[in-house]
C-alpha cells in the first residue's frame, strides 16, 4: 500500500488482507510517507482470520488502539450521501 498524495490520510479498520500484503504493509514513495497519516486497526488474514502483527508495519503507520475517532458521524459529520 502506498500514500498516494502528500498529506493524504487513510485508515484500515478490521480489514481482511491476502497473504501477498507484506508484513511491512506499506511502501515508501517519493517521501510522501513523511507527510501522510496511515493508521491501522484489527487487520487480519483473509485466508484464515488470524490477526496481523501490526508491530511489523512501516515506521510511519499509526497502530490504533481504538476506533472511536473513526465513526460514520465523525468522518461524515452531517453529510448523508444517497446510496
Amino acid at each position: 500500500m502506498r500514500p498516494w498524495y502528500p498529506y493524504g490520510e487513510t485508515a484500515y479498520i478490521n480489514c481482511a488482507m491476502d497473504s501477498h500484503i507484506s508484513a511491512k504493509g506499506w511502501s515508501e514513495w517519493d517521501g510522501r510517507e513523511n507527510t501522510c497519516r496511515a493508521a491501522e486497526y484489527g487487520s487480519y488474514r483473509k485466508a484464515d482470520g488470524t490477526k496481523i502483527d501490526l508491530t511489523k508495519r512501516a515506521y510511519w503507520v499509526v497502530r490504533l488502539t481504538s476506533t472511536s475517532n473513526y465513526t460514520k458521524s465523525v468522518i461524515l459529520g452531517g453529510w448523508s450521501p444517497r446510496l
